[in-house]
């Protein structure tokens, strides 16, 4: 992985200079950032901040760049904000596409069979692990047969993969739920 590092010159006669050091060091490519934020030869900057901004255009130019340990991001406009080092990121790791197809499939699910709608988080009033994971295994095994080119029905009808699919991470959710509350301590009353 690459990472910066912004440190005092070493070069005699330099050593009130700032220097920002890509490294590791790769053979035949420059080691260190310019000012506008690119790989170049050695440069000096008179300032500690001027090599984070540097170095902060270089990461712009380079999101996979790991930045300085204790770094400040300084953005355009002069905000500023410490690293993402060690946050989780939903954005990234989570697909909206997927979410929202999960999300057209339980408002399709809403309707009872008296007529009446459900609200969308009735799942979380709480619904025994055992139930969730037999349902899952009826999904999983719908999938499977999809998956082989058989036609696939419940009892609401046809069942295409998406379906399927859906009504596995719906239980998976569901009984993953479950797990983490019973590790949670108990709300207090009142």
């Amino acid at each position: 992985m690459t990472t910066l590092q912004i440190r005092k010159s070493t070069q005699w006669g330099r050593e009130n200079y700032w220097v920002v050091d890509i490294e590791p060091y790769e053979r035949g490519k420059p080691s260190y950032v310019t000012p506008k934020g690119e790989r170049g030869d050695y440069v000096d900057y008179p300032t500690e901040a001027e090599a984070q901004k540097a170095a902060n255009l270089f990461c712009m130019k380079n999101p996979d760049v790991k930045p300085p340990q204790g770094w400040i991001r300084t953005f355009e406009t002069g905000a500023t904000r410490d690293t993402t080092d060690g946050k989780l990121d939903y954005v990234k790791a989570l697909c909206p596409l997927v979410l929202r197809r999960y999300v057209q499939y339980l408002d399709k699910h809403r309707l009872q069979p008296d007529g009446s709608y459900r609200d969308f988080d009735n799942w979380k009033k709480g619904i025994p692990r055992e139930a969730y994971h037999s349902s899952k295994g009826r999904h999983f095994f719908a999938d499977w047969l999809l998956e082989e080119g058989y036609e696939v029905e419940d009892n609401h009808g046809p069942v295409d993969e998406e379906e399927a699919l859906c009504g596995e991470l719906f239980n998976v959710m569901g009984k993953l739920r479950e797990i983490l509350k019973a590790k949670l301590p108990e709300k207090s009353g009142g």
